[in-house]
């Protein structure tokens, strides 16, 4: 079966395929399974597991590159604010020019020529500025999308493994967890992960941004302890339903 060939990290292939190809196997196999059919619930149960690892670790890349570029894009805007007070400094300057050639009998015209030269050339680079910053306004805004996205595909998988375990159960397997004790433990494990990352948050209250992506971070830690939980009960489940079957025959 092509689901249970072993998980290879050069191609990976979606988790939701492995979980689909799972559901529907379980779901097709009669009490009196054979030995060959709970290998391949075992090759597939891994490779829900790899595949799910392997997207989180994909995840956290991608996490890891918009830091990378939170981080470049403020200080980019250090300098751009070194840039504006350099400038500040600069029509200061002017004003002092701006009595010289007073003093000196420069004509009106010439020098309101040159002063308005100058605000040309200060609103360009203004307008400059408010180009990189509407442009990186937006590269946050399409990374806050793609967070949201993965997220929901973790979700989804969170609910595709909890109606494989219930699944499981409706052939009256033994396990020895069941998903009320794992939601238990993801609420206790959220619970925990949250206090600690609350002193964080305490720490960056001046910067919304890492706020809200460390909130994001969070979230998404906590789902893949849930899944990695379910994970472990389908395999709990398999073993179960291999010593049932071995005491049949």
């Amino acid at each position: 079966m092509h689901a249970a060939t072993p998980f290879n990290t050069d191609r990976p292939i979606p988790v939701q395929y492995y979980a689909n190809e799972l559901n529907r196997y379980v779901q097709g196999i009669v009490p009196n399974a054979s030995k060959e059919q709970i290998k391949t619930i075992e090759g597939i149960a891994t490779n829900v597991k790899l595949s799910h690892a392997q997207s989180q670790q994909d995840l956290m890349s991608r996490i890891n590159e918009f830091k990378e570029k939170m981080e470049q894009r403020e200080r980019e805007n250090a300098e751009l604010k070194a840039e504006l007070n350099r400038l500040d400094k600069k029509f200061e300057h002017m004003e002092i020019e701006k009595n010289l050639y007073e003093f000196s009998l420069v004509t009106n015209d010439e020098y309101e020529n040159y002063i308005s030269n100058l605000k040309d050339q200060f609103k360009e680079k203004i307008e400059g500025v408010k180009i990189e910053r509407d442009d990186f306004k937006r590269q946050c805004s399409d990374s806050s999308e793609k967070m949201k996205k993965l997220e929901n595909h973790v979700s989804h998988l969170e609910e595709t493994v909890k109606n494989l375990g219930k699944q499981l159960k409706h052939h009256e397997l033994a396990s020895v967890h069941t998903p009320g004790n794992i939601k238990h433990d993801c609420r206790e494990g959220n619970t925990e992960f949250l206090a600690k990352d609350d002193v964080k948050k305490r720490e960056d209250l001046e910067d919304p941004e890492k706020q809200k992506l460390r909130a994001e971070n969070a979230n998404l830690q906590r789902i893949n302890r849930c899944a990695e939980k379910k994970i472990d009960m389908l395999n709990e489940t398999i073993e179960a339903m291999k010593k049932k079957i071995g005491r049949k025959h």
